[in-house]
């Protein structure tokens, strides 16, 4: 599977989903997907450029609101 989907374990409300096969963390507050993401990068983003990046969250956003509608808005 892809995405790994959890509640974050040290703040309450706020959720983290890993990209597995891109090595992103994006972590959410529940219900503001769009306004409370933040990104991590487990490995060097060099030679990636903006249009990957823009592919990778699309899919994310995709896949979650697909799957997991109740937590993102």
């Amino acid at each position: 599977m892809r995405y790994k989907v959890e509640p974050s374990k040290g703040n309450p409300g706020w959720w983290v989903v890993t990209d597995v096969e891109n090595m992103i963390v994006v972590k959410f507050k529940e219900k503001e997907f769009n306004e409370t993401q933040k990104v991590t990068m487990l490995n060097d983003a060099e030679g990636k450029d903006v249009s990957f990046f823009a592919r990778i969250m699309g899919d994310m956003g995709k896949y979650l609101f697909e799957n997991y509608k109740d937590i993102v808005i």
